[in-house]
């Protein structure tokens, strides 16, 4: 789903998603692929 992202792009859009309090669903979506791309997933204060 968000393999054309660079992963750059995938941290950004994840903080961008937390910052704007977007669908819990989709950031966990969004951390799921950074964990999958063995990036590091800062813990959000807030967030399951």
């Amino acid at each position: 789903m968000f393999s054309s992202l660079s992963n750059k792009d995938l941290e950004d859009l994840y903080f961008k998603a937390v910052t704007l309090k977007l669908d819990k669903e989709f950031i966990i979506l969004l951390k799921e692929e950074m964990s999958r791309r063995g990036l590091k997933v800062e813990k959000v204060e807030g967030l399951v």
